[in-house]
C-alpha cells in the first residue's frame, strides 16, 4: 500500500533534503515510463528506496513503513508548455520500482475516478457551501450516497446518475437503495 504525503520537516531537515541525500548516494530503484494519451506525452520517473531507518526512528507509529518513494511527472502538450510535478509517498511496499509504478498509477486512478463521479453526478465542484463544518459534512453525505448507490443491485446495469434520479422519483427504489446490503 502507498500513501501520498505532504512536505514534512523532521528535526529541521526537510524530507526532500533527506531524499536528495539518498538520491546522491544512488540507493534508489528507478523506472521511467512514458504514456501518450489525449494528445499529450507524459514521462514519469519513479524512485523507491527502503534504506529509511532514519525515518522509521522518527516515526515509530508508522508500523508498516518499509519504503519511501517519489514520482516526477513531465507532461508535454503539443503547442503548450511542459509542466512538471513531483509527488512523494510513504509505502509498505518493498523497494521494487515496477511494483511502485503500478501502485502509484492505481492510487491516482482511484482518486481521479472518485472525483470524476462526485463532480459529474453530484456536481461537487459547484457546491457553494464554504463555512464551518459544512463542506466536510456534505462531502461525507455525498460519499455515503455514492456508496449506497453503488451497492444497489438493479435488473439492468444502470449508471450512478440514473440510480440517483430513480431514487429521487421512486419511493420504492429509494427504499431499495437505503436497505441494500
Amino acid at each position: 500500500m502507498i500513501y501520498g504525503y505532504a512536505r514534512v520537516s523532521t528535526d529541521g531537515q526537510s524530507v526532500e533534503a533527506q531524499i536528495a541525500a539518498l538520491t546522491a548516494a544512488g540507493r534508489w530503484q528507478t523506472l521511467e515510463t512514458t504514456d501518450a494519451d489525449h494528445g499529450r506525452i507524459e514521462v514519469r520517473n519513479h524512485w523507491i528506496v527502503d534504506d529509511i531507518e532514519w525515518l522509521k526512528e522518527r516515526h515509530p507509529e508508522w508500523l508498516d513503513l518499509t519504503s519511501i518513494a517519489m514520482v516526477e511527472s513531465l507532461v508535454q502538450t503539443p503547442g503548450g508548455p511542459t509542466s512538471s510535478q513531483t509527488r512523494y509517498y510513504i509505502a509498505s511496499l518493498r523497494a521494487n520500482a515496477n511494483e511502485f509504478a503500478t501502485a502509484a498509477r492505481q492510487h491516482w486512478g482511484v482518486g481521479s475516478g472518485l472525483h470524476y463521479v462526485l463532480d459529474v453526478v453530484f456536481r461537487e465542484d459547484d457546491c457553494r457551501i464554504r463555512s464551518q463544518n459544512g463542506p466536510a459534512n456534505f462531502a461525507t453525505f455525498r460519499h455515503l450516497a455514492l456508496n449506497m448507490l453503488q451497492r444497489t443491485q438493479t435488473s439492468k446495469k444502470k449508471s450512478i446518475r440514473v440510480k440517483r434520479g430513480l431514487a429521487a422519483i421512486s419511493d420504492e427504489f429509494l427504499a431499495q437503495v437505503l436497505t441494500a446490503p
